[in-house]
């Protein structure tokens, strides 16, 4: 499983199932509380440490963005998906 597909299967644990073409999920994530149980699974899921420029509502306005940088990370870190 890449990157994309767990971020994806987190999303879909919250009942968020992105149609293609979506890239914005603040439409979903919609307020802080949930948007740090987000960030937790993810760095559960990878074992990775998100930095704090990412830990901001903001980058979730771009999925794919937001993607990209998480690969960047894992990649820097060199860790294998749970």
């Amino acid at each position: 499983m890449n990157i994309r597909e767990s971020l994806e299967k987190i999303l879909e644990s919250y009942g968020i199932y992105l149609k293609e073409g979506e890239d914005d999920l603040t439409n979903y994530i919609l307020d802080s509380l949930q948007f740090i149980s987000f960030i937790v699974d993810i760095e559960s899921t990878l074992n990775i440490d998100i930095p704090d420029y990412l830990l901001k509502y903001d980058t979730l306005k771009s999925f794919n963005q937001f993607v990209s940088r998480l690969e960047e990370i894992y990649e820097e870190k060199g860790g294998e998906l749970k």
